[in-house]
């Protein structure tokens, strides 16, 4: 058995445990399948009730994704429609979009707004509000152009931003919300150096909000297409590995 799940992908995917007769037991989704799933043929002392469903396992079907954003869409479909017994907590199924507006920023919102510059969708309420938090102290572009108030304007001159700014400021900001590879590595180490800078003074709640921050952008700017998510889940000829014959 060790052999052939040696054979499953580093990718990032969906993975399918089911039993013999066929019924799915379990479905999950990892940033690397091959560990994720080997795992569950490792020590389950701790977790009677994933030894309980290994034991039932007969087949394995994975699906690799794009990313593992993209992974948690397919995901939350598959258990829409097939309920697993042993997906005891459902996958966060919140869908969320970042609405641009010059006056003030980026903000969290739960759908798209036809009249706005809207990013998304994005699975996970949680990343997609620490990314905005980032983005807009990243890219101030609300307090570059003074804001609808004064404090806006204040901040924005005492970090030496003004209106000439903003169109600069949002051409970065647009560009890592466009998944740009050269701007999100940049906005990553701009946050990078502020926690680890945090860090050193042991200001760690500080460090830990930007950490938050970092793993939101990261998750927001994952290569996702939503009708790939659906010929995915429509179309899906898994590679299998038989786990039966042990």
């Amino acid at each position: 058995m060790a052999d052939r799940l040696a054979t499953l992908p580093r990718s990032p995917g969906v993975y399918r445990f089911r039993d013999a007769r066929g019924r799915v037991l379990y479905v999950g989704r990892a940033a690397e399948l091959r560990s994720r799933v080997r795992s569950y043929w490792g020590d389950l002392r701790d977790r009677p009730h994933l030894r309980r469903m290994a034991r039932r396992i007969a087949a394995v079907d994975v699906l690799e994704c794009a990313s593992e954003h993209e992974a948690a869409f397919v995901e939350r479909r598959l258990l829409e429609a097939s309920c697993p017994p042993y997906n005891w907590i459902v996958a966060d199924s919140v869908e969320a979009y970042l609405r641009y507006d010059d006056g003030t920023g980026l903000a969290f919102a739960r759908d798209a707004d036809p009249q706005a510059r809207s990013f998304g969708p994005y699975l996970g309420s949680t990343p997609a509000r620490h990314a905005a938090q980032a983005l807009n102290f990243l890219f101030p572009v609300a307090h570059a152009l003074g804001g609808s108030s004064r404090v806006a304007r204040e901040l924005g001159r005492s970090r030496g931003f003004g209106a000439a700014d903003a169109p600069t400021l949002r051409a970065e900001l647009f560009a890592v919300l466009e998944r740009d590879p050269r701007a999100v590595a940049g906005a990553i180490e701009r946050l990078v150096a502020s926690r680890d800078a945090a860090a050193a003074t042991t200001a760690f709640e500080g460090a830990a909000r930007v950490q938050a921050q970092i793993a939101g952008i990261s998750w927001i700017t994952q290569p996702v297409a939503p009708e790939r998510v659906e010929r995915l889940v429509r179309d899906w000829r898994p590679q299998e590995v038989d786990a039966a014959r042990r």
